[in-house]
């Protein structure tokens, strides 16, 4: 496998070629999931075989929906999985389609695994007694039908959900996420923004 190599003799786990993170995640469309979507930020042209993205079931903490990656990240760094049955935008944004690509409303998780290593990971909603938080620190907000969770342009990883990720009203699948909207620099057009920081 990718995310192995051969050292005396034996398989062992390879180190990941390169840093990549769950940039923008849909997992709640408006209307049938079929216009949902996985995009991960990493290095130009790194391969992503042996990457795969899995849920965590929120309730048992049993993975599902899992898609083994393949191709490599766009010369934007970026690199869009969709569900097989996605349209417009989203279809024209996919680098690779599955049906998987269909993860739960909160409190669940998505991870972004390297062999059995997980690489990021993004846990959202509320996790009470009993739910399984998969994600990393504290979980972030689960969003309505039609918006995604996103980091901001830069990508900023904290390994904390609650500080990476915001509810963006417009979601951006293959293109680079707007800034984080703040009163200062949205101004009155704050009602077009998601959520909204200080």
């Amino acid at each position: 496998e990718a995310s192995e190599t051969c050292k005396t003799g034996a398989c062992v786990a390879a180190p990941a070629p390169g840093k990549v993170v769950i940039n923008e995640l849909v997992y709640d469309s408006a209307g049938p999931d079929t216009e949902t979507f996985v995009e991960l930020r990493g290095p130009a042209g790194m391969a992503l075989a042996g990457f795969t993205l899995r849920g965590v079931n929120g309730a048992d903490g049993k993975p599902y929906g899992s898609v083994a990656l393949a191709g490599s990240v766009g010369s934007d760094g970026l690199f869009v999985v969709t569900h097989s049955k996605a349209t417009g935008a989203v279809k024209a944004a996919s680098d690779q389609a599955s049906s998987a690509v269909d993860y739960q409303n909160g409190p669940d998780n998505v991870q972004l695994r390297w062999g059995d290593t997980v690489v990021d990971a993004v846990g959202y909603g509320t996790f009470g007694s009993g739910k399984t938080f998969a994600g990393e620190t504290q979980a972030t907000v689960d969003v309505i039908a039609g918006h995604s969770l996103a980091r901001d342009d830069k990508g900023t990883d904290t390994d904390n959900n609650s500080k990476d990720f915001t509810d963006q009203a417009k979601p951006s699948p293959g293109a680079a996420n707007p800034k984080p909207c703040t009163p200062k620099t949205c101004g009155a057009q704050n009602a077009l923004c998601g959520t909204v920081s200080d």
